[in-house]
């Protein structure tokens, strides 16, 4: 903290199911214990740094980031943006469409 930055930084991608994912939203982020009932998913790095990062550095980083994330839209406003509904209204449409065939 007097240092005045980072040694860590880092981005995954988390795949859950619907069901898991509404599972993690509603809890308590704050209170994860680790027993039977803590999700944890299937999750792809896909970036890590380490060393000195000044806090501009890392405000820049998660600016980039989190860009076009609809969950940080969804964290803010509590829904996903309208265009991302459609999409995977959409994407449901074909997944049922495909098991259907």
């Amino acid at each position: 903290m007097d240092k005045k930055c980072f040694k860590h930084f880092d981005g995954a991608l988390h795949l859950y199911t619907p069901d898991e994912y509404y599972a993690r939203r509603d809890k308590d982020f704050h209170y994860n214990l680790k027993h039977s009932n803590q999700i944890k998913t299937p999750s792809r790095k896909l970036f890590k740094l380490d060393g000195k990062i000044s806090v501009d550095d890392w405000v820049e980083f998660c600016g980039l980031y989190f860009t076009h994330n609809p969950l940080i839209y969804e964290y803010f406003t509590g829904s996903l943006p309208e265009e991302t509904i459609d999409y995977m209204k959409a994407f449901e449409i074909m997944r049922q469409n495909k098991e259907n065939q």
